[in-house]
């Protein structure tokens, strides 16, 4: 066999018997077979015959490359300058494939295929047809996609083409709901960009907005950020950025009583409501305060666990034992790998949402078991001596130390009564474990 040496070149030899010698314009049939589990291929076959010895071959190739490169180059023959321009050649490319990053495993996805028992390929749309009363036995018409008739304001004129393909469908289907006069399209949006930076949307139920859904608090809101959502050509860049400017986002968390009698939910937004840090946030802010945050964007995503096959269908996943120092920890969680059916422990004690099912908003807990994470898990601890390594590279003194730690952490300097609790629990703790401390407070877990 060939592994674990693929991407180079490979030679062998046949010796033809007496018995497989063939008269003049027969023809002699090579075929390989291929036992390897990997996706192998042949880039370039070559086919030469000799009859020299099978021993004198190879010294064979080598002396005609050294006579070649000893003859002054106005003596080489023909032969001779085609054997250093392909030794040139070859050189040339195998820097180059050298040079490439290593080779990654692609998936890829078609409609064509050979069928297999009743995984049959799709070449065109499946055919839709009328039921009356919903009777499959008596199939009538052939229905072809369409739009709701009475909402005569948003076009849908189709030509053939676009309904002969499933993408061409999907993307006719798609560009009719995103068309600038439906207003539910950029209202959904809007709203839904809204709760995210305020925690809570505008129209209660993100879900289900219209009529059997919550109504807006501010509707004249609504509309204005659905307008300016949709004339930015559905820039969602420009709308982060006008809500991201706004003397609203831009307010104190400061509670007033005054204001609190009148709105003590906030619903008209008096002040900012202090938000928890959510469980993708939180990560990413340990990883950016220890300076471990792997900022490249794109890729592959990155599996946080060690996997092994298990008894039945479902594998063995160990969150665990996947040491939080691996390389594959400092991406952003983004890009982490979401194993739906047995999700990260430390990810689910801070409420992150499960991965297979729809989640419009979501809930924030403050129980034991997320307390006992943020003091207790190995990775939270680990970032904790992350960070103390690196104000302990600029700081010798503790209390410089604590100070750092404080305007790195909460963009702020301690008060005088934190000075002196931090600086007692470092001098019997150590700084890591302070910085421990410091992630489980509400001034670092709530957004102010």
């Amino acid at each position: 066999g060939i592994l674990p040496q693929t991407g180079t070149a490979h030679r062998c030899f046949f010796e033809l018997s007496p018995e497989t010698l063939i008269q003049k314009g027969g023809q002699i049939k090579i075929e390989l077979q291929h036992y390897h589990k990997e996706a192998l291929w042949i880039g370039r076959c070559r086919v030469s015959l000799t009859d020299a010895a099978r021993q004198d071959i190879q010294p064979f190739l080598e002396a005609e490359l050294d006579k070649a490169f000893s003859t002054p180059e106005d003596q080489r023959t023909r032969l001779q300058q085609l054997t250093l321009s392909r030794h040139a050649t070859l050189e040339h490319w195998n820097q180059k494939l050298n040079e490439l990053p290593p080779a990654s495993q692609v998936y890829a996805a078609t409609r064509f295929f050979d069928s297999a028992g009743n995984f049959k390929p799709s070449l065109g749309p499946r055919e839709v047809r009328k039921l009356i009363r919903g009777d499959i036995q008596s199939p009538r018409e052939i229905m072809l996609p369409g739009a709701l008739s009475q909402l005569k304001d948003i076009p849908w004129n189709p030509n053939e083409r676009e309904l002969s393909q499933e993408s061409e469908r999907r993307l006719t289907l798609a560009e009719w709901i995103s068309h600038p006069r439906n207003g539910l399209f950029w209202r959904s949006m809007a709203n839904r960009i809204w709760q995210h930076h305020f925690g809570s949307p505008l129209a209660g139920t993100p879900n289900d907005l219209g009529h059997s859904g919550q109504a807006p608090t501010h509707p004249e809101l609504l509309d204005w950020l659905a307008c300016e959502l949709r004339d930015s050509n559905g820039s969602l860049k420009h709308l982060h950025r006008l809500i991201l400017n706004s003397s609203t986002y831009q307010q104190s968390a400061t509670f007033r009583d005054a204001a609190a009698e009148i709105d003590a939910s906030n619903q008209y937004y008096w002040r900012m409501s202090p938000r928890r840090l959510d469980a993708e946030s939180f990560r990413d802010t340990l990883l950016a305060l220890s300076e471990d945050l792997a900022t490249e964007m794109g890729g592959p995503s990155v599996k946080q666990f060690n996997m092994r096959p298990g008894i039945h269908v479902t594998p063995i996943v160990d969150y665990k034992g996947f040491a939080p120092g691996e390389s594959a920890m400092t991406r952003r969680s983004i890009y982490r790998f979401l194993f739906r059916t047995l999700p990260d422990p430390f990810m689910q004690a801070m409420d992150c949402p499960d991965a297979s099912s729809w989640t419009p908003k979501r809930t924030v807990s403050m129980g034991p078991l997320q307390a006992l994470a943020l003091m207790n898990d190995e990775f939270v601890i680990y970032m904790g001596q992350r960070l103390s390594e690196t104000l302990n590279q600029d700081y010798a003194k503790v209390p410089s130390s604590i100070t750092a730690l404080f305007r790195k952490a909460l963009l702020r300097d301690p008060t005088p009564e934190e000075m002196l609790i931090f600086s007692e629990y470092t001098s019997q703790h150590s700084l890591a474990n302070a910085c421990r401390f410091l992630f489980n407070s509400n001034a670092f877990m709530f957004i102010e």
